[in-house]
């Protein structure tokens, strides 16, 4: 849960400021597919993410390949 808080406030602490700056594109939380099976499942973890409007890119660090892109 402390990564996840970590991860979360550093995130809108970014797209605050890409708002802030009027910049044209949009940020990703990535993390691995292990981390969102077992974290992003829990009904907290899914709330926080919601609630804070997380843009979530899953990715498969074994493969190197990009599994999928939440908005």
């Amino acid at each position: 849960m402390n990564d996840l808080e970590m991860a979360i406030g550093q995130y809108i602490i970014y797209r605050d400021i890409i708002e802030a700056k009027a910049l044209n594109f949009q940020i990703y939380l990535a993390v691995t597919i292990g981390v969102y099976n077992v974290g992003f499942q829990k009904q907290l973890a899914r709330l926080i993410v919601e609630r804070n409007q997380v843009n979530v890119l899953i990715f498969d660090p074994n493969q190197e390949v990009l599994l999928e892109w939440i908005n």
